[in-house]
């Protein structure tokens, strides 16, 4: 049919017109002969006008964008408003009866039938098509392929999340520890349930919408994750995250630069599979709305997958720890992103945060005081006070709290000793020191805290674990001596019953406490926390910044970063030294705080001169140059305890919130700087191992203790040595000094005793040399450091201190 076959159109002739051509087609859809019954009907057929045409497409696109799929009678002004169509009559009745097939589709899917075919969806959502211009009558990827279009998110989804975990294991340089089919497992539901979630609309460019968004939020939690633990080797819980947010983003704005950017690699790796996501959705296969035969399969399988993997922890019980431990009652959020998956890490942290870690089932080993020869004229008698924890289970009626009373009732209290009360009336500093690590201190560099380190009591096999918080929880350990209950512990604290640490049993007795940090007073909550503790707390923001210098004239610290650890020294010593009353201080310092090189570290830039000629690596030097203000601010802070005539009745307490992980690889390093100086890497005990200094000038003799300690045992040690009545039953750590074996415990469950290590990655016990000791005796240390640690978990969580405390 040519052009000249088609007359002018009429305006006052369109409407008899169109009723012709319904008419026309009613006739064609009952003849026989299709191509020559329109043929016959289409002759004289007058095209509408512009201005009606613009109308008719007005109408159509609005309908469009409805997302309602036109039914053959609303679809026929379509063929009216279309362009001058060079095609055969069989062309044209081929279109009009896909048209009543697409009808009769859209009535089955409203009669509760789902919808057989992708192109009723295609046509339902004109927003996938180029124009209205174009005719469908192209055969696409999905005419050929419809069951692939179909089920092709519920395959590539799950794909995409175990992408992910993979990818955050291997960027963050974590061993899984061989378990790599649990977070594979666990992510097969979590990506059915994203598939299932971008398939819930009509419209295929809604779906794909929705699709690109809810992988972009899961990659950005992920890539939160990794540059978290590149910047503080460990995962960090969403809820102590965001609790902390400001001032993290606050102290390390000078770094943002330069870990988004170390960061740009690991996004554009997380970006590949969304950007893949988008292009095939876009191009290929749109998203189709799912079908209730794809959302029964899919939960199905996300079903099974989920089962799989928990059989498989329930029946894994080889070994000595189970990897169930760590799925419930010794869940940590560390060890669970490594064993787990991010997700499912995730998952458990929300569960249990609200529930609360449910109860160890397994019986708890005890590590029992080594007898003494008789006659003993020392006191032994139990560090216990009197509380009844079996009368208090009897009459409970919270089974949480039952359960607590029931393992406290059982733990095997520590003893006094010949040290008891030693310290009784004397004055107290304890120093957390930022990043300090004793394996970097010689004579010559370090000559005072060298001194410090190796008289006194001198720890040989002291550790202060990562206990996953970085400097919140080593704090933590050492002013509360209990197993953290995660990053958050001591902001939690807040709400708590603090009276079994040492400012309150000190303040009891008439000491003054204070408490000094030379960086910002309210980072990590110590504002409250801290004064929850007993301390009168100050840092710059509240009043440090007034304080007069007596060494420069000037005042305050200067606010630099890091600040200085011994202007702090200069402007607060006097506000204890020059009081009456005894007193007890708590320092946080801050000059060792990471990153370390020339740039962007003033205490390594200030003390750059003092490492000229070490045989180290820039960044170790950096690290030795920052420790070095540290030096300088203990020799002061001996010189005025010595010219106010108190050194002799004042006990130094130090040691480290946690080792240097600035020295690991991150946005500056390209390796792990501290591995090679110390030639063991992050699998090793030695990385963790540091100095617990615990010094008073006026001991004749030097008192080495060689059995493991770690800072858990510091508080329950001074209590002992300050003669303060406590109950040794109710802190994980034990008094250091008491009789019996040594045991420091690692938030991975590892540990190290008098007899032998326990490594929890690989499930291996190896003895000391001279032990005779094997798997059996590992398993019941196991045993006791699962119900210890489960046990202090719920304490905190609890309160448990405000349940049994003296009344």
């Amino acid at each position: 049919m040519s052009d000249s076959d088609f007359p002018t159109p009429e305006l006052d002739v369109l409407d008899p017109q169109v009723e012709q051509f319904e008419a026309a087609k009613t006739e064609v859809a009952t003849e026989d002969d299709a191509t020559e019954g329109v043929q016959a009907k289409l002759q004289g057929w007058i095209l509408p006008t512009r201005a009606e045409l613009d109308h008719t497409t007005a109408l159509v696109e609005t309908e469009l964008d409805n997302d309602t799929v036109p039914t053959s009678a609303q679809a026929e002004p379509e063929d009216l408003t279309s362009p001058i169509q060079h095609e055969s009559a069989d062309e044209r009745a081929s279109a009009e009866i896909a048209s009543d097939d697409v009808a009769a589709q859209e009535e089955s899917a409203e009669a509760g039938e789902p919808k057989e075919s992708p192109e009723a969806d295609e046509s339902a959502n004109s927003d996938e098509t180029d124009g209205l211009d174009k005719p469908h009558t192209a055969i696409t990827f999905v005419d050929k392929h419809p069951k692939l279009s179909a089920w092709w998110p519920l395959i590539a989804f799950p794909l995409v999340i175990i992408y992910f975990e993979w990818l955050l294991k291997w960027r963050s340089g974590v061993d899984a520890p061989g378990r790599f089919h649990y977070p594979a497992l666990f992510s097969v539901g979590f990506g059915l349930v994203v598939a299932l979630l971008t398939s819930s609309t009509r419209s295929p460019r809604r779906n794909r919408i929705i699709a690109v968004v809810s992988l972009s939020l899961i990659a950005l939690w992920f890539i939160t994750e990794l540059l978290v633990h590149q910047s503080f080797s460990v995962y960090m819980s969403p809820f102590f995250m965001s609790g902390n947010a400001g001032g993290v983003v606050g102290s390390y704005a000078a770094r943002m630069v330069d870990i988004v950017i170390s960061g740009v690699p690991s996004m554009l790796a997380y970006a590949v599979p969304i950007v893949g996501v988008w292009f095939v959705a876009a191009k290929v296969m749109p998203l189709q709305q799912v079908r209730l035969r794809q959302c029964g399969a899919s939960l199905a399988v996300a079903v099974v997958a989920q089962l799989s993997a928990l059989v498989i922890l329930a029946t894994t019980t080889g070994g000595i720890i189970p990897d169930n431990a760590y799925y419930r009652s010794n869940y940590d959020i560390n060890q669970a992103v490594q064993r787990f998956g991010l997700l499912t890490a995730t998952r458990l942290d929300a569960q249990y945060t609200v529930t609360g870690v449910p109860q160890p089932d397994v019986p708890s080993g005890r590590l029992v005081p080594m007898p003494h020869p008789e006659p003993d004229p020392i006191d032994r008698s139990p560090n216990v006070l009197p509380v009844n924890f079996a009368g208090l289970a009897a009459t409970e009626s919270d089974s949480e709290l039952a359960a607590l009373d029931r393992y406290y009732a059982g733990v095997v209290p520590t003893v006094k000793n010949e040290y008891t009360g030693m310290f009784e009336g004397k004055n107290l500093i304890v120093i957390c020191a930022e990043a300090f690590s004793d394996l970097i201190v010689t004579p010559e560099l370090f000559p005072t805290i060298y001194k410090l380190t190796h008289n006194g009591f001198y720890f040989t096999q002291y550790y202060q674990p990562a206990w996953g918080g970085s400097t919140s929880t080593g704090e933590w350990s050492e002013l509360t001596g209990l197993f953290p209950n995660g990053a958050g512990a001591m902001s939690d604290s807040r709400y708590h019953d603090m009276t079994f640490t040492i400012a309150p049993a000190l303040t009891a007795r008439g000491y003054l406490s204070r408490g000094f940090h030379n960086n910002n007073y309210a980072y990590y909550d110590r504002d409250v926390t801290h004064t929850n503790l007993g301390y009168d707390w100050m840092g710059i923001g509240n009043g440090m910044a007034s304080l007069p210098n007596p060494v420069t004239g000037g005042t305050g610290v200067t606010e630099i970063w890091p600040e200085s650890d011994l202007e702090m020294m200069q402007v607060t010593t006097p506000l204890y030294l020059e009081q009456s009353d005894p007193f007890n201080v708590y320092y946080m310092t801050v000059s060792g705080h990471a990153l370390y090189g020339w740039d962007g570290n003033n205490m390594s830039w200030k003390n750059r001169e003092r490492t000229d000629g070490l045989p180290y690596s820039e960044q170790i030097k950096g690290y030795i140059a920052a420790n070095l203000e540290l030096e300088d601010a203990m020799t002061y802070l001996v010189a005025e305890l010595t010219r106010a005539g108190v050194l002799d009745d004042t006990v130094i307490v130090m040691t480290n919130d946690h080792y240097p992980y600035g020295l690991e690889p991150n946005e500056v390093n390209s390796r792990d700087y501290w591995a090679e100086y110390l030639g063991v890497g992050p699998e090793s005990t030695e990385y963790y191992r540091s100095s617990w200094i615990l010094y008073n000038s006026a001991m004749e003799e030097t008192v080495e203790v060689t059995k493991p300690t770690y800072s858990l045992d510091i508080l329950p040690t001074l209590l002992n040595l300050f003669g303060v009545d406590y109950d040794s039953r109710l802190f994980t750590g034990k008094d250091a000094l008491a009789p019996g074996p040594g045991l420091a415990i690692f938030p991975d469950l590892s540990w190290i005793s008098s007899e032998g290590a326990y490594d929890s990655k690989s499930d291996k016990y190896t003895p000391n040399a001279t032990s005779g000791s094997g798997d059996a005796y590992a398993r019941t240390i196991s045993n006791m450091v699962r119900s210890a640690t489960a046990n202090a978990k719920a304490f905190q969580r609890l309160d448990y201190w405000a349940r049994v405390k003296p009344k």
